[in-house]
């Protein structure tokens, strides 16, 4: 051990008339941690929302989608999607028909987006969703296939997946009738009547999203003849491996395809939600990084009485032949004692403490308002809980050197005057 850091660490035990010092020594190093574990906790708690409602939106929303400049959506869009699957990282994609519509149960009548999609493009994320009926009953089924209400006469024409708030907005439960009405409706002598068609409920689903009060999904051949797009479909929805990737590949497919086709990725159609989010990690970074570096002025004032205490010491010290660099270097090693102490212990609280969260839930929400029943906590352990670590080093390191040069700069003649 150096001669520096044996004095720093022996000035940090006071005694007990100094015991004033020794408190401080203490609150400063408490501040420290304070400030990191809270900054730790807070961003893993904002990296914990923005994956989940990420995963959310990507369980609803392909990663990318085609679409045509070309008034009344794509036509020949087998061969568009034959072209789009040709392309490396893609793994699944499928035409899809999104428009807007009512639909009316026996008591109720309610707007919704209807999608129309075709069943093998959706299978694995649709699929996972499902928490009543069967998704495969959204194409044509046998009557033998009946399921809750759903009478020997009704259609085998196929059926529609229902929003779980959807289906309990509306009073609707598995195998009950809902009728679709479109708001285009057919010109008549009489004048435009909308189309109207009844379809058995044949599943639920479940995002913890907004997605959920509003959405219903049929086929695609059920979509295209209930919304008159014989032979058209509105885009091209894609699945990519790397869904960071996703951006660049778009990019790659409008290209190969060329016009009148233009792609929109998930992070472009929900630009608004993740800038939001990315300022507010930001915002809630500063604000509590100011609480780190209250805990480093606290440091500064620490410090600065104990080189007052120690002015004595000090000028012994320099009449024994120490230089102004070794006391700097003495105190500068207090402060960064502190300052590792606490950055450790608030390092270690706020992993324990969100790996309990992780892993016991301690903490739940209402799914309701906040899309998530738990309070999410991802720590991104190399990048994020390394970069807090270090910014409250250095800042105790930046606090200690005010004080260490106090130090260094005094006179032995003057502290020794009245001794």
């Amino acid at each position: 051990m150096s001669f520096e850091m044996m004095v720093g660490l022996r000035y940090l035990k006071a005694s007990r008339k100094q015991g004033f010092i020794s408190l401080t020594t203490w609150l400063s190093m408490g501040g420290v941690a304070l400030g990191v574990a809270s900054l730790i906790l807070v961003m893993a708690v904002m990296n914990g929302f923005r994956e989940g409602w990420r995963e959310q939106i990507l369980g609803t929303s392909p990663h990318i989608a085609v679409y045509s400049y070309e008034p009344g959506g794509i036509k020949d869009y087998n061969d568009v999607v034959a072209e789009v699957r040709s392309f490396q990282g893609v793994k699944a994609a499928g035409p899809f028909i999104e428009k807007q519509a009512m639909l009316s149960s026996e008591s109720r009548v309610s707007g919704g987006i209807i999608k129309g999609v075709e069943l093998d493009s959706v299978r694995d994320t649709l699929g996972k969703q499902i928490v009543d009926g069967d998704l495969n009953l959204i194409n044509e089924f046998t009557l033998e296939k009946s399921l809750g209400s759903l009478s020997a006469g009704a259609t085998s024409e196929g059926g529609i997946i229902l929003g779980i708030d959807l289906a309990r907005n509306m009073g609707l439960s598995l195998g009950e009738e809902v009728t679709l009405i479109s708001p285009a409706g057919a010109p008549t002598p009489m004048g435009i009547i909308p189309r109207m068609k009844k379809l058995p409920v044949v599943g639920l689903f479940q995002t913890g999203t907004g997605y959920d009060a509003a959405l219903a999904y049929v086929s695609l051949q059920r979509a295209q003849s209930f919304f008159a797009m014989k032979g058209k479909v509105d885009g091209i929805q894609v699945w990519v491996g790397d869904i960071f990737k996703a951006g660049a590949l778009g990019g790659r497919i409008s290209d190969k395809l060329g016009y009148p086709f233009w792609t929109r990725d998930w992070k472009e159609a929900n630009r608004a939600l993740f800038a939001a989010l990315r300022w507010e990690k930001v915002a809630m970074f500063i604000i509590l990084g100011l609480m780190v570096l209250v805990a480093a002025f606290s440091i500064v004032s620490t410090l600065v009485m104990m080189v007052m205490r120690k002015g004595k010491d000090i000028a012994v010290l320099k009449s024994l032949g120490a230089t102004r660099k070794s006391i700097m270097k003495i105190f500068t090693l207090q402060g960064m004692v502190i300052g590792i102490m606490g950055t450790g212990i608030g390092a270690a609280a706020g992993f324990i403490v969100g790996k309990i969260q992780q892993t016991y839930h301690v903490i739940r929400l209402d799914s309701g308002v906040y899309g998530l029943d738990i309070l999410p906590i991802r720590i991104e352990y190399w990048w994020g809980f390394m970069f807090v670590c270090i910014v409250a080093v250095v800042l105790t390191f930046l606090a200690a050197l005010y004080p260490s040069r106090r130090a260094a700069h005094v006179d032995p003649v003057e502290a020794l005057r009245y001794e």
